[in-house]
């Protein structure tokens, strides 16, 4: 473990010499050959509805769906935000859907998680009418929406955490899913840290680790590995500590005999994929990632 964690530091101060510049945003618009759905209903709570933006490539024949779930902290952001993931996978061939979900200003966890595992239910049950295949659905998270793919991936079993927005009788379960900058051992990440809760983490949770340990807990993807859950691929910004988070989940999975891979995008702050140069590669590598563990 001493040797992970050394390593992981020396990987992290060689990509921390190298600092890259962002040198633009990638494309949001729907590539020739791709159709946009947007504000697709996926969930309801009373009046309250919950709404996607659905990119499907035109060709005939079943493909693999991808829930896509944006990042801000938990607290900000919108369906939008990683717009330009879902135009690109859709060129590449896949069903990719970017949702909305509940922000801590307006519901705590597990509400965030519930919605994404209604976004899953949503593509199974109803994406066939679009071109899904039931049975390959991955997710993509990032930063907090990394957070919430972690718990996608290894809690599908787990009623407690699944949530009433809609398709009951479809399982929320994912067969691939890929975490850029993602909390998924929050009890160890506040144990290193030995300092307050964070304000988005007092939001987003109602109450500090002191006060409440037991939902940090809950709220970790580490905590409920098992081994049906799927390949994940980690990917993480070099100038973001890269690796140190997954250390334990990836031990864990290669105990448990689940594929999983690690790689970085160097020279890149914490939240670099939404932007080049780093898209674009980042992309090629998740579409292969995909293209192993999504096979018909």
């Amino acid at each position: 473990m001493k040797l992970l964690v050394a390593a992981f530091a020396m990987a992290a101060s060689l990509f921390a010499a190298d600092v890259v510049a962002p040198t633009g945003k990638p494309s949001e618009a729907a590539p020739p050959g791709v159709t946009l759905r947007e504000d697709l209903v996926y969930a309801a709570y009373g009046s309250r509805e919950l709404r996607l933006d659905l990119f499907t490539p035109n060709r005939q024949g079943p493909r693999p769906g991808v829930v896509v779930v944006h990042g801000g902290g938990w607290r900000n952001g919108d369906k939008l935000k990683f717009r330009a993931f879902c135009a690109d996978l859709a060129g590449r061939g896949y069903a990719a859907a970017c949702i909305e979900y509940r922000l801590s200003g307006e519901a705590r966890f597990p509400a965030a998680l519930y919605d994404a595992k209604a976004a899953v239910r949503w593509m199974r049950a109803v994406g066939p009418q679009y071109g899904v295949d039931p049975e390959r659905i991955a997710a993509i998270g990032g930063s907090a929406g990394g957070h919430l793919v972690g718990l996608l991936a290894t809690s599908a079993r787990i009623e407690r955490l699944e949530g009433l927005g809609g398709n009951a009788g479809a399982s929320s379960a994912i067969q691939a899913a890929v975490i850029l900058g993602g909390a998924v051992d929050l009890v160890s990440q506040h144990k290193a840290d030995n300092g307050p809760t964070p304000p988005n983490a007092l939001a987003f949770f109602g109450s500090s680790y002191a006060d409440d340990p037991a939902i940090y807990a809950e709220a970790s993807a580490v905590t409920h590995l098992d081994r049906d859950d799927p390949p994940t691929l980690f990917l993480d910004c070099g100038l973001d500590s890269p690796g140190e988070r997954y250390i334990g989940m990836r031990r864990r999975l290669n105990e448990l005999g689940i594929p999983n891979e690690f790689d970085v995008l160097p020279g890149g702050k914490h939240g670099c994929w939404n932007s080049q140069p780093w898209f674009d590669p980042m992309m090629d590598r998740i579409d292969g990632f995909f293209q192993r563990r999504l096979e018909p």
